[in-house]
């Protein structure tokens, strides 16, 4: 069974909330192609640009993987506290190539909470997923399901957003590892 999968991104924004106006993000807005940006993935084929996307004139990135088990184009940003503000424009777009089968595709934003050291806290995924995903959230994973493959802006204060994951502490987190994220649970 094979499983593909399409994201694409306009704008991605981590911004300090008391600071200044600042992007954290390196590249968010994709002008200067995938500049700033790493890309790890898991057999297959996977893709990753920046064009014109949508129906406006500023770029977007592009993730596309196909016959691989995930794909991920992120950065990793120190914080100082989880007082920061997200926002992105997304649309995510996952596709069952053979919806007779039981496997899944889904296609996310990824907030990955990390400690100071690196180490994985927990995540948020804002996600669209095919009818067999057996993606859920838990104590340290919180997925928001985008109602459909269309464009959609996204936006909320990570301090406000680790209320949903009770696993993670606020005050542990150092790190945010933004990402656009497609993964399947085999081909």
């Amino acid at each position: 069974m094979k499983t593909g999968l399409l994201s694409l991104i306009c704008l991605v924004a981590l911004v300090p909330l008391a600071v200044s106006a600042d992007e954290l993000i390196q590249n968010g807005t994709f002008e200067n192609d995938t500049t700033g940006w790493t890309s790890e993935y898991s057999g297959g084929t996977w893709t990753v640009d920046a064009g014109q996307y949508d129906l406006d004139p500023d770029m977007e990135g592009y993730a596309y993987k196909y016959d691989a088990t995930f794909g991920r184009m992120y950065q990793t940003l120190d914080v100082a506290n989880p007082g920061v503000r997200f926002s992105a424009q997304a649309q995510l777009v996952a596709v069952e190539l053979n919806p007779a089968a039981t496997y899944w595709a889904f296609a996310a934003l990824e907030l990955q909470y990390l400690d100071a050291a690196g180490n994985y806290l927990g995540r948020t995924l804002i996600g669209y997923a095919t009818p067999h995903s057996s993606l859920s959230s838990s104590t340290t994973q919180h997925i928001i399901t985008a109602v459909d493959s269309l464009w959609h802006s996204y936006q909320f204060n990570i301090q406000d957003e680790l209320v949903n994951l009770t696993g993670v502490s606020p005050s542990e987190v150092r790190k945010v590892k933004v990402a656009m994220l497609d993964t399947t649970n085999g081909c």
